[in-house]
Order: structure tokens, then C-alpha cells, then sequence
């Protein structure tokens, strides 16, 4: 056990420190298990980054307090930007903005259990929107484990805001902002801002106020 003992969380996976890379806490799952921390050390992601050290701007890692192991999760991010950690500390999402192609905003989600990264906010064909997607709501980084997150607490449901119009089938708005919830397990993308049988808004966006912790209940006006 661990008990009693304090140990430095932002190092790399064979528990090297960062000799010049500013490292910080971003958030921690529910039993403490997981810590997401930030750094701009390449060297801590070993291996697992294969890209031009000179320009993997801030970087984002999950620390296995049970384990030890140090897990990296993505690089290239804007300093301080939007992050949120699942409450069970296994998923992250992030925006990030595509540099080289459409200078657009994306959101993405990575699973520390299969060590995947997936687009949360894709089109229709599964490519990138050339409008951004953006949580739905002014995000602080931090954990899940709240109603106003955009994350569900069970890392399944991502809320999102766009004027992309290639996301869902029969976007009628046009290109007004839309509120929207990407299902992470089934892979499917749904409009939330819609009257009960099932219209959307021509003249106002909707604004996205809190969810359950599942996902299921979503407030907006």
C-alpha cells in the first residue's frame, strides 16, 4: 500500500521527472486513483509521442496512482484550455484546434482502457466539420463530477455547441449555433435543443444549463 506516503504524480511512466517542462494538476477521478496532469515536457510521453518535439505545445497525461504507470493523452493543446476528466478518472475530453487543415475546433475523447482517441464532434461521414464544436458551455478544467459539467460523470455523453450542418441528418436551422450531445457508445450524434415533438428552433440557439450525471436529463433554455 501507499498509505502514508507522498509521492510526485507528473513524471513520466518509468517515473522520470520533467527537468524543464511546467507540470500541473488538471483533475483527479473520484477515488484518487487517476490524476490528469498538464506538461509541456515531451520527454515524459516516451514512445507514445512520435511528433517534432519543438512543437508538442502542452501536453496532457493520466497518472496511475495504483499503478504507478503514467499514460499520455494528447499534445498540441491551447495552454489552459477546456479539459474534463470522467469521475472514474478513465476517459478525458478536450478541444483542440486542427493547425494544418480547417483551423477549426474539435472535440475529442481519449479511453485510458483502450488507449484510443476519438473525434466526439464528427460529420455524418465521419470526417472532420469544417465549423468548430465546442463544449456547450464555458468550461473550467476539472472533473466530471458535477451537473453543470459538459462530460457526463460516466464518460458517455459530450455536450456540444455548433453551426456545423453536415453532424446530424436534417439539420434544419441552418447555420445557427446548435446544441448538441454525441453519444460515445453507440456513435451516434442527437440535436437536444427541440421542442417535445421534436422541432427545432428557427430564431434562438439554445442554451445548454446542466445535465444529469448520466446524461440522460438535460436542462437548457
Amino acid at each position: 500500500t501507499h498509505a502514508g506516503t507522498t509521492r510526485r504524480v507528473n513524471v513520466s511512466d518509468d517515473g522520470d521527472a520533467s527537468y524543464w517542462g511546467e507540470g500541473g494538476f488538471v483533475a483527479a477521478g473520484a477515488d484518487g486513483r487517476f490524476v490528469l496532469f498538464h506538461s509541456s515536457d515531451s520527454g515524459l510521453a516516451g514512445d507514445a509521442f512520435d511528433g517534432d518535439p519543438t512543437r508538442f505545445g502542452e501536453g496532457l497525461f493520466i497518472r496511475d496512482t495504483a499503478e504507478e504507470r503514467t499514460t499520455f493523452v494528447a499534445a498540441g493543446l491551447q495552454m489552459d484550455g477546456p479539459v474534463l476528466l470522467s469521475e472514474n478518472g478513465r476517459r478525458v475530453a478536450y478541444e483542440k484546434t486542427d493547425e494544418s487543415g480547417t483551423h477549426a475546433t474539435q472535440i475529442y475523447v481519449f479511453d485510458w482502457d483502450n488507449v484510443t482517441t476519438e473525434l466526439a464532434t464528427p460529420t455524418l461521414s465521419g470526417e472532420l466539420p469544417s465549423a468548430s464544436c465546442r463544449f456547450a458551455a464555458d468550461m473550467t478544467r476539472g472533473s466530471s463530477g458535477r451537473m453543470t459539467t459538459c462530460f457526463s460523470g460516466n464518460g458517455r455523453f459530450v455536450f456540444f455547441v455548433s453551426e456545423a450542418t453536415d453532424l446530424v441528418a436534417d439539420d434544419e436551422n441552418g447555420m445557427m449555433s446548435t446544441l448538441f450531445v454525441r453519444d460515445l457508445l453507440h456513435k451516434k450524434t442527437h440535436v437536444v435543443g427541440l421542442s417535445n415533438d421534436g422541432e427545432q428552433s428557427w430564431w434562438s440557439s439554445p442554451t445548454f444549463l446542466q445535465a444529469s450525471n448520466d446524461g440522460r436529463y438535460v436542462l437548457f433554455r
